[in-house]
């Protein structure tokens, strides 16, 4: 009687804790974006680590599930902060230069829908820092693309297998 007594106070607490924990999650959190949810799942993935890494678990793989499940928050946050997608960045800089992208104001004008008001178009241009004739600017937009392509392919792959391999091994994350 007086464990279960124990056990029941413990619970209390630890579910009073568990508010807690997750109190900035949940005050953060909007229905508008899918990486409201991924963020939840890494918080809880990173609890789920935490406990296996803990003295309470029992698992004698609870070291190693540990592990993995913090190698898949990481990979989730490469993919979700967009990493491979935005690499061909840094390998344009890398091989031409930096450059910047500046607004430039076309002739063109839209009807804001939500105010009504006209407002200006902007077309983007990249301006590198680095003088480059337009021959060249054209070659290196060409080069840009094919690398902006591979890294988004490189992106949709490193997602895939993400997901692939929670898939694989979530049933196994339990203790």
């Amino acid at each position: 009687m007086i464990e279960t007594i124990k056990y029941q106070f413990k619970d209390f607490y630890r579910r009073i804790y568990n508010i807690y924990r997750w109190l900035p999650i949940l005050w953060n959190q909007h229905d508008f974006d899918y990486k409201y949810a991924i963020i939840a799942f890494q918080f809880q993935l990173g609890n789920i680590a935490k406990f296996m890494e803990s003295d309470d678990a029992m698992s004698l793989e609870s070291k190693e599930t540990a592990k993995q499940i913090r190698d898949i928050i990481d990979r989730m946050q490469r993919v979700y902060d967009d990493e491979y997608a935005l690499s061909y960045i840094d390998t344009m800089t890398e091989l031409y230069g930096d450059f910047d992208f500046e607004f430039i104001p076309i002739d063109e004008k839209i009807i804001d829908p939500l105010t009504g008001k006209e407002q200006l178009c902007y077309k983007m241009e990249k301006r590198y820092n680095t003088p480059y004739n337009e021959d060249e600017i054209a070659n290196i937009e060409i080069h840009g693309e094919e690398l902006r392509a591979a890294a988004a392919a490189r992106q949709e792959s490193e997602h895939s297998r993400l997901w692939n391999d929670i898939d694989k091994n979530i049933r196994n994350w339990w203790d």
